[in-house]
């Protein structure tokens, strides 16, 4: 072989092997890719200094793990919150509903005892019209005056059995309620319409106005004022 192509095959293997020599050493002195781990709860962040340390993990990782851990903690806590305030809403809710209920039963409940005033007035039975009254209760009947307590209010009741006997000749009708419940108390008018049928056909108007008292669960008249606003013959019914 001719020395010349000797030498040249020489030279070119020197030359491959310091260009490799050269490649792998710029290869070791670049920086290897940072690993990213994410750190998804306060127990991975905990764990992140020792990470740190061992070279897994750089700085920029850190903040980043404490943002997520920040936002997924600010997270929590609206979501604690919201669920919070809904309970005490929905708590609410039913409070208010329970209310409203018990005002309509209320509202009923009195409704029904003046309904019962008046039917018992129009059947001629006095004496259980006695047990519609607290005992303080208060009665004025156009012009009798005001009468309290059970005594008084029996002379005006039982009276009228005595002066009225047992025939019946007149009705009664309570309509257009207005009342308004306060706790165990409330206030109402009813318009009241009289129909007699002797000595002749006549009519009246008035209004009852009245307080109602609930006590041991049942409500009962605590004032009641009749008044008399027109009439067919204002002469016979003064």
């Amino acid at each position: 072989m001719p020395q010349n192509l000797v030498e040249t095959s020489l030279c070119v293997a020197i030359l491959s092997v310091c260009i490799c020599l050269g490649v792998t050493v710029l290869h070791a002195q670049q920086p290897a890719a940072p690993s990213r781990t994410i750190f998804r709860n306060n127990e991975e962040l905990k764990r992140m200094p020792d990470a740190y340390q061992a070279g897994l993990n750089p700085p920029t990782d850190w903040e980043e793990a404490q943002a997520r851990a920040q936002n997924q903690s600010e997270g929590d806590d609206k979501l604690s919150y919201l669920s919070q305030r809904r309970a005490e809403e929905h708590k609410m809710s039913l409070e208010e509903l329970e209310r409203r209920v018990r005002a309509l039963e209320d509202l009923e409940e009195i409704r029904k005892l003046h309904q019962r005033y008046i039917d018992l007035m129009d059947n001629l039975r006095y004496q259980e019209v006695l047990d519609l009254f607290t005992d303080d209760a208060t009665v004025e009947v156009r012009n009798s005056g005001v009468k309290k307590g059970r005594k008084e209010l029996a002379e005006v009741y039982l009276g009228l059995a005595k002066t009225r006997g047992a025939e019946r000749f007149d009705g009664h009708m309570a309509v257009e309620p207005a009342i308004v419940v306060e706790g165990n108390s409330a206030k109402g008018t009813w318009l009241i319409y009289m129909l007699f049928s002797k000595p002749s056909i006549q009519w009246v108007q008035g209004k009852n106005e009245c307080e109602y008292r609930k006590k041991d669960g049942r409500w009962k008249i605590a004032k009641l004022k009749f008044t008399r606003t027109l009439a067919s013959d204002p002469s016979m019914y003064p």
